[in-house]
Order: structure tokens, then sequence, then C-alpha cells
């Protein structure tokens, strides 16, 4: 017999689950690392995951498809994470999408620039599978 704890949290996974299963999102690293560990943890929890290596490569597949969530990187070459999530927030569906900063930098001042770029929130880098659900839990789940 299962302890109580087993059956609880195999419980709460069930459920978190059914709430993100089907939620499409983006994830936009120029780390070949950080896309591959995302788009796992993103596929497990049940979301449609496409991944692009580029701010530029995330405005181009932003105007041929739509994402519900958008995990950018902060610090890319060429369109940085601050210039793509502007751009994307001109484009006519850009405001309806929830976009979060992703980023090694956790000082207050790249918060208050990651906002003021509109973006919705916020992950610390490495990311964690536990953060990345709880942030997928706060914004997503009914």
């Amino acid at each position: 017999q299962p302890s109580p704890g087993v059956t609880h949290s195999a419980t709460q996974k069930a459920t978190f689950d059914t709430n993100v299963k089907g939620l499409r999102a983006l994830v936009v690293d120029d780390n070949a690392i950080n896309l591959k560990v995302a788009k796992a943890f993103l596929t497990k929890f049940g979301c449609e995951v496409k991944v692009v290596d580029s701010g530029q490569g995330a405005i181009d597949l932003f105007h041929l498809d739509s994402f519900d969530v958008i995990f950018m990187d902060i610090q890319m070459p060429g369109i940085d994470g601050f210039e793509a999530t502007e751009i994307i927030r001109s484009m006519p569906r850009g405001k309806d999408v929830s976009i979060v900063a992703l980023t090694a930098h956790a000082l207050p001042e790249y918060h208050k620039r990651c906002k003021d770029a509109g973006m919705n929130g916020f992950l610390a880098k490495p990311i964690r599978k536990k953060m990345l659900a709880d942030l997928l839990e706060r914004q997503f789940a009914a």
C-alpha cells in the first residue's frame, strides 16, 4: 500500500498536467542545453513546445504561429530578449501572449527592465522543473 505522501504528490502531478495540457509554448535561447532542458520539462507537463535559438527566430516564428507563452532568454547575440519582446508586443497578437524572461541575472534592476520591456514573468537560469511548474501553475492553471 503506498504511503499517503506518494498518493498525494501523484494526484497533484496529474492535476497539474491536466491544467496546462496543450499549452503552446515557445522557448527562445541561444544555448542548446537550455533549449533541450526547457523543452523536456514543458513536454513532460503536456505542453506543445517549439524552440528557436535567437530573438530574430522568435519574431519570425511568431509571425507564422501562435503561442500561449514565450520563454525568452534575455542575453542573445543580435536581437536580444528585450528587443524581441518589444517587437512581438507591437505585433497584432503580441499583446495576448505571456512572455517570461529567462536569465541568469537575478538582480532587481533586471526584474524592472523585464517588466518595462513588457514581460509578464521572470524565471532564473538554470531552469529548474519545480520553479517552471510553479510559474506555469500561477499563470495558466485553472
